[in-house]
């Protein structure tokens, strides 16, 4: 039995020691802490004291290295009170822990695994909170390898467990805790595929297929990025039946303990941090950089801002420039990250200059997609919903008004929300709670302990990036108090450390302590007061600016018209001259970030470079002195509009994410960009050009409104002042009709109004391109207004065109053109004939040129009509099929509009008619949190509709109508006419059913009508027997003949129309009529020819009915 006042040593995740009363025993050095911890891993081991003296201060000679043993010895000795004993053994030239007085967490966790019950093995979690000693370095090679040895078998020693304790539950059939086990797993190693198929199938067991969907694209990710490999076959296999929604069995066990994996490095911040909530079904998502450096000094900070954000839920961090707000932040946003299932997402907000860009720049970090005209903050947070997430709003002081209102916003609307800023002074936000970032802990004045001086805080950060430039760099105990004073002259400001630190490589620590105190003496007069941010920076940059080349100094002033990172290629073009040649631009960027005045990001195939911010508010001052701004602004536009003008021909060739990773990044650059081309001292044609060859950028990234305003403000300018140019124009009106869709409802008039010019100016120029371009946009006009006659002729005139281009995808894309409209008139062999020749057909070739002219994936949009015309042919298992490939095909793309676009045009409509409610509720799910993810709102007022639907037909009447009617109030007018009329006849279907016959009449006539004005006859036979529906119900004395005058019509149209489905509908809805009228050889004349003609689908809900019907007419 440990006596009470004993010593508890925390070590999985850090150091803490703590006595059997509760306080703290804090250690003076980080060798002391690693002194206690070698003595306790083992515990009671007895190590001789020249060992122990090797293992941490080997560099020195014996005497001194012994000596540096016994102090550090005492200092643990002198932090125990003396009423508790230290459980120090010291026997001769022996030093050991006694483990009867000391209980260590790494003992418990070998106990726990030795153990193997699974009431052992859960308490393993809680326990292994991280790596041995996590955060600690010395700079003493023997005890790093110990260290590093130890760290890797207790990590092994905790998978080991887990994935024991994993079997027991699968074994157990408790599936709830196995994949909490599972993901607890893979927050230590993500490779282990055996886990990830485990989790899989529980997910899928559970009925969670979403989840389980979810964790294989998480293994797909991880494989790819660690190893660049791809899922095992079985991992595949398991994805492909989930998908298909085949019977899991969630208490299968692989064949082999999931933990015997040789198990790599992987990150456990997220399973350990038990300050957080429980945790989520699967890794939040999040877009927070990986750290690129230790976090020094912070710990006690980090600690307080994590709680704060579990009391308060919004934190502003506030301090001084270059204080370490936005590291501090991001940090205490890693760790907070497990107990926000949806996410912890950061939105950068210094590159903006107009603070009505926050809202979009909020919502794009958020992963949504604001609907046209929604850039408000109200809108971005009605988008999130009540999701559980975290949001850093980074830099907000120079657009603080607009970031309050934007986190006032998101906490009024979500009570799950947290919001987290950095900024120079506090948002004054309703319960915001204000958070000072202190300067880094200095040594104390005239401290002279080289030991002392370097625990510092600041003296370690100092350290620490000073060995980063030389490795060499290792402050003896002279060094270390000249050391000491520079960061006591620097205030402790991290930024001004890290500059300072950065010279020493080429300076020497003296010379830089000498003219850094010159620098200080002039700007504080000696002494040290709290100065405002900029003066204190503009201290550190003066010094910095000063001790750069001429050569280095004009490039510094001219990389400050960029607005965020950016290439050598684009620094080489942007700021080379007669005087400064691009080479060398290219030395000096690179002399540059080696003197830390840019930051450099290699991670990716490409280096991107980029200034600091108050260091590029610094230089652009210096090159405005020098009178240079307006001249490379102008050189920074005109690159600009060169490179989006590659924008386009790449996209057509590029997979999507490596062109978005290539010119995702520049969309600041173009509205920096464009700003100067369009303030009075810039320049209006640069800024037209720009305009036109931004517009891909824009559509890939969904910004529509800001494509519009764009657009809005290029054709303002065209008049007399800028030269005759009908192919900018041409391509400037174009977009303006095609963003119109998007941003001012769809049909509008001045939507044809400029698809008109753009066509008129297209045919001038004999244009092809264009041609096309501007004929799709007046035929998707006309199909939304439900003209289909000028749609069908608009369809067939791009046939004409198509037939003079290159590309033969062209030709293909009018024949679905002319086949949809053909379907949508009631012709269905017509359309079959055009679009069943394009199934397999090769749209790769210029596919995603094709989204950027046609908005979505033309392979989605020709299986989606093929499906539709197949299922109204009487073919529903082909189209059930094809249904479920091009959702799944959809799906792996990088495009959400043509996923919605699979489900809203055949996945959720023809599930529907085949009666699967249960896949139908699938795919209705997704086209609703698809359109909130991405901000497409009309599609999810579509969702709603199809929701409404599904009600109906599970017998929901009165609920289903009022989600159906509440889904058409929200959709535009001119949207979709053919697909209108359907929800209107499954409308007047519902009320029928709740009772409400006069209303349903009403609608009926309404969708009737609509139908007979647009010729839409693919419905019409369906149409008229829901109508023939509702008079049996209503029953009044002319009523049934009525109906069955409707059945006929509807049996007549459908033959004419080869449509079988709905023949078959109507021919079973006339033979119910006379098996109630007792007119037995009549019904059986109706119906059977009819039920005998299909070949396949019989397992639909309408066949199901007809054949039902034929064995009770027997």
């Amino acid at each position: 039995m440990k006596p009470a006042a004993g010593l508890k040593l925390t070590l999985l995740g850090g150091f803490q020691a703590q006595l059997g009363a509760g306080a703290a025993l804090v250690l003076p050095t980080r060798k002391a802490q690693a002194l206690l911890t070698y003595l306790a891993v083992p515990l009671g081991q007895a190590h001789s004291r020249e060992k122990l003296a090797t293992l941490l201060w080997g560099d020195m000679q014996d005497a001194q290295a012994r000596g540096n043993l016994r102090y550090a010895l005492s200092k643990i000795r002198k932090a125990l009170p003396r009423t508790v004993r230290p459980g120090l053994v010291l026997e001769g030239p022996s030093v050991a822990l006694d483990p009867a007085i000391v209980d260590v967490d790494v003992a418990r966790l070998e106990r726990l695994v030795a153990d193997g019950h699974p009431e052992a093995l859960e308490q393993i979690a809680g326990l292994y909170r991280g790596d041995l000693l996590a955060g600690l370095t010395l700079a003493e090679r023997p005890f790093e390898e110990w260290l590093t040895s130890e760290r890797e078998r207790l990590h092994e020693l905790a998978i080991q467990g887990l994935g024991r304790l994993l079997m027991h539950q699968q074994k157990a059939g408790t599936a709830e805790p196995a994949v909490q086990t599972g993901l607890r797993l893979l927050a230590l190693d993500t490779l282990q595929e055996p886990v990830q198929r485990a989790v899989m199938r529980l997910y899928a067991g559970l009925g969670r297929r979403e989840a389980a969907l979810r964790q294989y694209q998480s293994c797909v990710d991880a494989l790819k990025r660690e190893l660049s490999t791809q899922p095992e076959a079985e991992t595949t296999q398991l994805y492909q039946e989930i998908l298909r929604s085949r019977t899991i069995r969630p208490d299968r066990t692989e064949a082999s303990d999931p933990a015997s994996r040789d198990a790599g490095p992987g990150s456990v911040a997220a399973l350990l941090s038990t300050a957080t909530a429980a945790q989520p079904e699967s890794p939040p998502p999040t877009n927070l950089p990986a750290p690129t450096s230790e976090l020094i000094g912070r710990a006690a900070a980090l600690a307080e801002v994590t709680e704060l954000l579990g009391v308060h839920r919004l934190v502003t961090l506030i301090g001084a420039g270059g204080i370490g707000k936005t590291r501090l932040g991001l940090d205490a946003a890693r760790e907070l990250l497990p107990g926000f299932a949806d996410g912890v997402w950061v939105a950068e907000l210094a590159p903006l200059a107009d603070p009505g860009l926050v809202p979009v720049t909020v919502a794009s970090a958020l992963g949504l997609t604001l609907p046209a005209g929604a850039e408000s903050p109200e809108r971005v947070a009605t988008a999130l919903g009540a999701k559980r997430v975290l949001l850093v709003l980074d830099n907000c002081e120079h657009v603080i008004e607009a970031a309050a209102r934007m986190a006032a916003a998101l906490l009024n609307a979500n009570p799950h929300a947290r919001v987290m800023a950095t900024s120079r002074e506090p948002l004054r936000a309703p319960g915001e709670y204000v958070y000072r970032v202190l300067s880094l802990e200095l040594p104390a004045d005239g401290a002279q302990d080289r030991e002392d001086l370097l625990e510092a805080a600041a003296v370690k950060l100092f350290v620490a990036r000073a060995r980063a430039v030389d490795l060499r760099f290792s402050p003896d105990a002279r060094s270390a108090v000249i050391t000491g004073a520079v960061c006591r002259r620097l205030d402790g400001i991290p930024l001004a450390i890290e500059l300072a630190a950065a010279r020493t490589a080429t300076l020497g620590l003296e010379e830089l302590a000498v003219r850094l105190d010159d620098r200080f003496r002039l700007l504080t007069g000696g002494h040290r007061t709290a100065l405002p941010r900029h003066q204190t920076l503009r201290a550190t940059l003066d010094w910095s600016y000063e001790l750069l080349s001429e050569r280095e100094r004009v490039v510094l002033q001219r990389l400050a018209v960029f607005a965020g990172s950016f290439v050598l290629e684009a620094a080489s073009e942007v700021a080379a001259s007669v005087d400064v040649a691009a080479e060398d631009v290219v030395d000096a960027v690179v002399s540059l970030v080696t003197k830390s005045l840019l930051s450099a990001d290699v991670a990716g195939a490409v280096a991107q470079y980029r200034l600091l911010e108050t260091t590029r508010a610094y230089a652009l001052e210096k090159l405005t002195e020098r009178g240079e701004f307006d001249q490379f602004a102008r050189r920074h536009a005109e690159y600009y509009r060169s490179l989006c003008e590659r924008t386009e021909l790449e996209w057509a060739t590029s997979p999507p994410d490596d062109w978005l990773a290539v010119y995702g990044r520049q969309v600041d650059h173009v509205r920096r960009a464009l700003d100067w081309a369009f303030s009075p001292r810039g320049d209006g044609s640069i800024g037209v050009a720009l305009t036109v060859a931004a517009v891909p950028l824009w559509m890939n990234l969904s910004l529509m409104t800001e494509c519009w305003v764009r657009v809005e403000q290029a054709i303002a300018h065209l008049g007399p002042h800028l030269p005759s140019n009908p192919g900018r124009d041409m391509q400037l009106f174009f977009t303006q009709g095609m963003v119109r869709l998007h941003t001012h409802g769809m049909g509008s008039p001045e939507m044809f109004a400029a698809l008109t010019k753009a066509l008129d100016l297209a045919e001038s120029q004999d244009n092809s391109e264009y041609r096309l371009r501007a004929m799709f946009g007046l035929y998707v006009y006309h199909l939304l207004l439900g003209d289909y006659r000028p749609a069908l002729a608009t369809a067939q005139k791009f046939r004409v065109v198509a037939a003079t281009t290159t590309d033969p995808a062209d030709a293909r894309i009018g024949d679905r053109m002319v086949g949809a409209v053909l379907h949508i008139l009631g012709d269905q062999p017509g359309a079959r004939r055009h679009v069943e020749p394009l199934i397999g057909a090769d749209f790769s070739t210029a596919r995603h040129s094709h989204i950027v002219r046609y908005q979505w994936d033309q392979r989605v949009v020709t299986h989606c009509y093929y499906a539709r015309i197949l299922w109204l042919q009487g073919f529903a298992d082909q189209a059930m099929r094809m249904v479920h490939g091009i959702v799944d095909y959809a799906r792996t793309k990088d495009h959400p509009a043509s996923v919605v676009y699979a489900l809203f045009h055949a996945a959720v409509p023809i599930a529907l008619y085949a009666g699967e409610l249960t896949i139908a509720g699938e795919f209705v799910k997704l086209m609703i949190d698809l359109p909130i993810k991405h901000g497409m709102e009309p599609w999810n007022a579509w969702g709603q509709c199809f929701e409404g639907v599904l009600l109906i037909k599970r017998g929901e009447s009165s609920a289903g109508t009022r989600l159906l009617r509440a889904g058409l109030d929200r959709v535009p007018e001119a949207a979709f006419h053919h697909h209108t009329n359907f929800f209107l006849s499954e409308l007047a279907e519902g009320l029928g059913g709740a009772g409400r016959l006069a209303e349903g009449f009403v609608v009926m006539e309404r969708a009737l009508a609509r139908a007979k004005r647009s010729e839409e006859g693919w419905c019409f036979a369906e149409l008229l027997r829901k109508n023939g529906e509702l008079l049996l119900v209503r029953a009044a004395p002319t009523d049934v003949a009525n109906a069955e005058e409707c059945f006929r019509q509807a049996l007549e149209w459908a033959r004419r129309q080869d449509a079988l489905s709905w023949e078959l509908r109507s021919a079973t809805s006339l033979a119910r009529l006379y098996h109630r009228q007792g007119r037995i050889p009549q019904a059986r004349k109706v119906l059977t020819p009819v039920y005998q003609r299909f070949t396949e689908g019989f397992t639909t809900a309408d066949l199901l009915a007809a054949n039902a019907l034929l064995d009770a007419l027997r």
